[in-house]
């Protein structure tokens, strides 16, 4: 892939706010600016109402440091965030051309009044790419990158891309990685220089969910606790997988554990009150990496040195490098190289910042018919009660097979899978709910939605709620103000309740069988009363549970009946 050049340079910089909000301002090159303001989860992901902005300067920054010039809206949106992804209704306002509305379900696009999928009907990879990102365009388009030359640009990929002879293997370094060597400095050298920089802007993003970051963030704000452990317990998926990769045993990984325990100790203790808590041990667990994975060690065991560790800005060679690693062989498993080998894996994750690459390979695997499995996501609604739950799985794309088998995975740690317990579903694409009864009330639980189809079985994102009543119907019933009318409902029914802060809203209709029928992402809504009008007249006769959502987390439930 093409180098970066030297006048595209990300500098970030971030603000906690007095409203307790964070602002991170990111100079995306010598004249744009990216500024993300809203709130963070305790592993530092953007989570609840966030504000996007894209600016632009006119003139030159004398400082490349300096990010507080006179800047030029380019464009704004306004979203609710859950886990670091889109998650509800997007608005997104431009200087010269209409409104985007576009609403997400965990990153994924959807349509905004029912509960069914974005599906596009052009197989090409900029098609996959405008419907299926579209927050990517309104980035590149900031970046003054113009659709017309992203479209020419991905359409000659596609073409070097289907011209290939297809022998299987790997599709990013087999038959990506040299299409877009192949038009290396060309017209098209600008866009490469500048999607190699968002790739590790949004991989860098996406790295914050790495389980081995999550658990050293949980050893962090757990006096006594150790990283090992708490990887042991909580996330034992994650040994399972480090020891998948080599010869390495648990005494290995418990090994490498301790040493980068004893590195982060020396940086001293943080204050987990600080805002900036978790930028603080990201930092600290990036260095101690460096010292674990570059270090000799004696015959004792002792750590001797602590080289330097430089890594390369060259996108291709990073991920080049870790895509080799990751492949199953013998090691020594001594914890330097237990330590590269938890690096790597975190660098695996600037996969998923390569938004091009996602497209280009959906149109590739349409191309040569290749089935994948199936794309899944996963939304926690609320306790019914002090021992139930209620959750939604989403099937959004089948991967080119059947799905023959879906629903929920659950369990006390993370990243639970259908060997651990499981609540089937059903077949075929699209959304279901699903109640997990006789729960432990108090006990912390995890749960991802799965779906299978010939390829093999692929699990949503994770989410964890705990066993409470606390969003119950014998509480939620008459919070917030919540009424229908008219009830019973013919064709049209407005939902009137009252929001108690600047929250994102969503309305969510299941009927008694805990099947989605319907979904309406409100957005960010004021404070305050509020009202909303919905054509029912697709819905069958019958008695359905109205929740009202804030923020992912259900406020007030009520009756609603349908006749027609």
């Amino acid at each position: 892939m093409g180098g970066m050049g030297d006048q595209i340079k990300l500098v970030q910089v971030s603000e906690h706010l007095e409203s307790g909000e964070y602002q991170t301002k990111t100079k995306m090159t010598e004249n744009e600016v990216k500024t993300f303001t809203g709130t963070r989860d305790p592993q530092g992901r953007w989570d609840g109402p966030v504000t996007i902005v894209n600016s632009k300067t006119q003139y030159d920054i004398e400082d490349e440091d300096d990010l507080y010039g006179y800047l030029e809206t380019v464009s704004t949106e306004k979203v609710p965030y859950k886990d670091g992804m889109r998650h509800g209704r997007s608005v997104t306002t431009f200087k010269d051309k209409p409104d985007l509305v576009v609403c997400y379900e965990r990153g994924k696009p959807i349509t905004c009044q029912k509960s069914a999928f974005v599906n596009t009907s052009d197989n090409s990879a900029f098609q996959y790419l405008s419907e299926g990102y579209p927050w990517y365009l309104v980035t590149v388009n900031a970046l003054d990158i113009e659709d017309a030359f992203l479209e020419a640009y991905m359409d000659t990929l596609e073409t070097i891309l289907l011209a290939m002879e297809y022998l299987g293997g790997d599709f990013y370094f087999d038959y990506y990685d040299p299409a877009t060597d192949s038009i290396d400095q060309t017209v098209y050298d600008t866009i490469i220089q500048i999607h190699s920089m968002l790739t590790i802007y949004l991989g860098l993003e996406e790295m914050k969910n790495s389980v081995f970051r999550m658990a050293v963030i949980d050893h962090s704000r757990q006096e006594g606790s150790s990283t090992f452990d708490i990887v042991k317990t909580k996330y034992p998926d994650y040994l399972q997988f480090i020891r998948s990769l080599g010869e390495i045993n648990e005494q290995d990984f418990e090994l490498f554990c301790g040493d980068f325990d004893s590195v982060m100790n020396t940086y001293g203790p943080l204050d987990v009150e600080d805002p900036f808590f978790v930028d603080s041990v990201d930092s600290h667990l990036f260095s101690s990496l460096s010292v674990i994975s570059s270090s000799e060690e004696d015959t004792t065991g002792t750590l001797k040195s602590a080289p330097d560790v430089k890594v390369s800005n060259e996108l291709g060679s990073i991920l080049r490098k870790a895509h080799s690693f990751l492949s199953p062989k013998e090691m020594n498993a001594s914890p330097s190289e237990v330590g590269f080998m938890v690096i790597v894996t975190m660098i695996e994750y600037l996969f998923e910042g390569d938004i091009i690459a996602k497209a280009l390979e959906q149109s590739f695997n349409d191309f040569h018919t290749i089935i994948t499995t199936p794309t899944v996501t996963t939304d926690f609604l609320g306790s019914g009660s002090n021992t139930s739950a209620d959750l939604n799985g989403y099937i959004h794309e089948d991967g080119g097979a059947s799905v023959t088998s879906s629903g929920i995975a659950w369990a006390t740690h993370y990243n639970p899978t259908i060997e651990d317990n499981n609540e089937v579903s059903g077949t075929g694409t699209g959304s279901f709910s699903i109640s997990l009864d006789n729960l432990t009330e108090g006990v912390t639980y995890f749960a991802r939605a799965y779906a299978t189809n010939s390829e093999g079985t692929a699990y949503g994102n994770c989410v964890e709620f705990t066993a409470t009543s606390s969003s119950g119907i014998e509480l939620a019933e008459f919070d917030h103000d919540f009424k229908i009318y008219p009830n019973p409902a013919n064709a049209m029914a407005k939902f009137s309740f009252k929001v108690e802060s600047s929250e994102s809203m969503a309305l969510t209709i299941v009927n008694l069988k805990g099947q989605l029928t319907y979904q309406y992402d409100l957005g960010i809504l004021p404070q305050g009363a509020n009202q909303v009008e919905l054509n029912l007249s697709e819905l069958q006769s019958g008695i359905y549970n109205c929740q009202l959502a804030a923020n992912g987390k259900v406020i007030a439930l009520r009756k609603l009946v349908i006749l027609h």
